[in-house]
């Protein structure tokens, strides 16, 4: 039978109680655009309308062709979470005659409706907090594992399916979900080219399938945290975040990877040339992001705690021989005279101190002085008429010693 166009799904969203078979969407409403028309978010296989009644909200799923075992796969993946009840995934409900669309009934997932930005949008409003990021990244790396333990993958990883909700992340679009119970079939979508595999096709079809897709968007993250400035660069965030097909199936003519590789930062430099590494391996050969963590560093021996010199005390060094390596050296207290010479000492140290102190203020007086004699004899020259005469003789000769007296000082010192 004839598939509704998305014309024809824009105009049946306007007339929700007469469309839909559910009793909670025919009570709501859809999200409008400024033009009064229902808001819609189109993919690959599906379009997606926004609808809310009584404080709930619901995502109405609506599929642009027919596959032939969709009702039963969705079966079994609703089924599967439901047991599972893992934070990462939404809970739904597939309704096999959800709408009626001239006269027929076509299906439709009903899906709760999540609050919070893609992938992209939550990377765009947080470029500037590298921290928030790899906080992300090591949540990425969390619900991967969390996946990986329950023996499913969502088999679409990309932007356009996580959501960023409360720092956590959240997994939309069931599609191509793979659950145990699917065991030997094949899946009926490859994926978002910008994120998979370019070998992939729908016989690969198993819990390891979003192994690839998975490295993509966990070395994006750690790129974009440690260089923001990627962000700027043409074609990044758009349908992509730092890689497009085109550079999984040439890793060598890819610039973005050669950057990467080539960063200052040690450890997102390792995880390039590990990613390079991935992108040449087949599909099934390709591992998880088991095990990913910060590459250790070098840790040096711990050296041996040099014992604190008590005031007044000489190390052992200088009054012992030097002990055996691997010996710890000595740390008797020395002799009781050496306070007496450390005291003498001292006080010769602060005597020489202020001697040199003393003959550096001479110098740059008497520099200074000889610079400027025009300066100096006119200022002398006022403060001599200023004098009563009866003194004057008395200046001119404290005068004469203290000039006497500052030139034997230079010379003495």
């Amino acid at each position: 039978m004839a598939w509704p166009t998305l014309q024809d799904y824009n105009e049946a969203m306007q007339s929700p109680a007469v469309v839909f078979s559910d009793s909670e969407l025919r009570q709501a409403k859809p999200e409008t655009t400024r033009l009064g028309l229902p808001k819609c978010v189109t993919g690959n296989f599906a379009c997606v309308y926004q609808f809310s009644s009584g404080g709930k909200e619901w995502a109405v799923r609506c599929f642009h062709r027919e596959v032939p075992d969709q009702r039963e796969r969705y079966a079994h993946i609703s089924r599967t979470l439901n047991d599972l009840g893992l934070r990462y995934t939404v809970p739904f409900e597939f309704l096999d005659d959800g709408m009626r669309i001239r006269g027929r009934w076509y299906p439709l997932l009903k899906m709760q409706w999540v609050r919070g930005p893609l992938l992209t949008t939550y990377i765009e409003q947080n470029i500037k907090r590298p921290g928030a990021l790899k906080r992300l990244a090591k949540r990425w790396t969390d619900m991967l594992a969390a996946l990986r333990d329950a023996g499913i993958a969502h088999g679409d990883l990309q932007h356009g399916n996580v959501l960023v909700v409360a720092d956590d992340l959240r997994l939309v679009d069931y599609d191509g979900m793979y659950v145990p119970s699917l065991a030997g079939r094949v899946s009926h979508e490859t994926g978002h080219p910008n994120y998979q595999h370019p070998r992939r096709t729908g016989s690969d079809f198993g819990p390891e399938c979003d192994n690839f897709s998975a490295w993509v968007i966990y070395v994006s993250l750690l790129g974009l945290a440690a260089e923001p400035e990627l962000w700027n660069e043409p074609g990044v965030g758009d349908e992509a975040l730092l890689f497009r097909k085109q550079e999984f199936a040439n890793p060598d003519g890819s610039a973005m990877l050669a950057r990467l590789k080539g960063s200052k930062d040690a450890e997102l430099s390792r995880l390039a040339k590990r990613f390079d590494e991935i992108l040449r391996l087949p599909l099934a050969q390709v591992p998880s992001l088991d095990g990913i963590k910060p590459a250790a560093k070098a840790q040096k021996a711990p050296l041996a705690a040099k014992p604190r010199k008590k005031p007044g005390v000489k190390p052992a060094w200088v009054t012992q021989p030097a002990p055996r390596a691997g010996t710890p050296a000595p740390t008797e207290k020395p002799p009781a005279a050496l306070w007496r010479r450390l005291i003498s000492g001292t006080f010769r140290c602060v005597w020489w101190t202020l001697k040199l102190i003393f003959r550096l203020t001479v110098f740059l007086v008497v520099a200074f002085t000889w610079k400027l004699p025009k300066s100096v004899f006119v200022l002398g020259r006022g403060a001599y008429r200023r004098i009563p005469p009866r003194h004057r003789g008395k200046a001119l000769a404290g005068g004469g010693v203290a000039a006497i007296g500052s030139v034997a000082a230079l010379y003495y010192l």
